[in-house]
């Protein structure tokens, strides 16, 4: 029996050799953001979540630390004492303007992959350095990379 499987790839994020502390930015759910809480804890580092919403908290590991409430509020407190962002909400462009100074901010893009294998074109998104394709290159972006539209807010 043979499987043919074409799925969105993109690109890995390197993961960090040192010890950091990340900070997880989620509107609704962190799962898709939880892989590098566990990467930081596993080095002795640490873990932030920040969510908008309810979460089962009962689910996450005891060691990352929890905030909920104000996203904006909050990742003005927690982004200059973390050593990587990574964010997954729906208001990306109000937290651009908040944490754009931190270098290592990720955004993850749930952007239309129809091919994901960048055949259709259908997936840009506009960057710093031209137009770049979601299924391959990302899902995450560096978010200081990213052009964001203001209107969006």
């Amino acid at each position: 029996m043979m499987i043919d499987l074409i799925g969105p790839c993109g690109t890995a994020i390197e993961e960090s050799k040192e010890r950091e502390r990340v900070l997880l930015i989620a509107d609704d759910s962190p799962a898709a953001l939880l892989p590098f809480a566990s990467s930081a804890l596993a080095r002795a580092g640490a873990a932030t979540v920040i969510l908008a919403r309810p979460y089962p908290l009962d689910s996450l590991d005891p060691r990352i630390e929890i905030h909920r409430g104000d996203l904006a509020a909050l990742s003005k407190e927690l982004a200059p004492h973390a050593d990587r962002v990574f964010i997954h909400t729906s208001r990306l462009t109000f937290h651009a303007s908040l944490i754009t100074h931190h270098a290592s901010t990720y955004a993850l893009l749930t952007h239309p992959t129809p091919c994901g294998v960048g055949a259709c074109n259908a997936c840009y998104i506009k960057t710093n350095h031209g137009y770049r394709m979601a299924c391959i290159e990302g899902p995450f972006f560096n978010l200081q990379s990213l052009i964001l539209n203001p209107s969006a807010l």
